[in-house]
């Protein structure tokens, strides 16, 4: 009969607003969930991008640490390269080999005016090697504490 085809016709068109209202709601998660995915996008670029700035600030101090330490291992080797080439460069007084510890009566005042060569050689001598080592060495010291930090 006409009324059972029309119940019939009711209870298939609840079943596919039933059906359509599933669906809507699976879809709608999958929307909710697609847009918390994109939101936690957000979140975690701008943790992307506080890591790139560290990381490239970090960069920056290492190059400019680097910059420090090549400079200071310039100063180190002129300073060295000094206290090298004043220690390879002396000539000592002409009398020095023919010096006699025990020398005769006659050979003294010739004994004694080489000591006051050598003195007069050797006390500025010792002055200026004694500075040019001190230089040398707290110019390496410098450059050995930079390259630690650096590192």
């Amino acid at each position: 009969t006409q009324r059972e085809v029309l119940k019939d016709i009711g209870l298939e068109m609840d079943a596919v607003v039933d059906s359509v209202h599933a669906s809507h709601r699976e879809d709608q998660g999958e929307v909710d969930r697609a847009t918390s995915l994109v939101a936690n996008c957000d979140s975690q670029l701008s943790g992307i991008d506080a890591s790139r700035e560290n990381s490239h600030s970090r960069g920056s101090g290492h190059a400019q640490c680097r910059g420090t330490e090549q400079t200071l291992k310039a100063e180190m080797d002129a300073k060295c390269n000094l206290y090298h080439a004043l220690v390879h460069g002396q000539k000592m007084p002409s009398c020095l080999p023919a010096y006699d510890p025990k020398p005769s009566l006659d050979a003294l005042v010739g004994m004694h005016a080489c000591l006051e060569k050598l003195v007069a050689w050797s006390v500025p001598l010792n002055a200026s090697w004694a500075e040019r080592k001190r230089e040398c060495n707290e110019a390496a010291e410098k450059h050995g504490k930079m390259t630690e930090k650096c590192n």
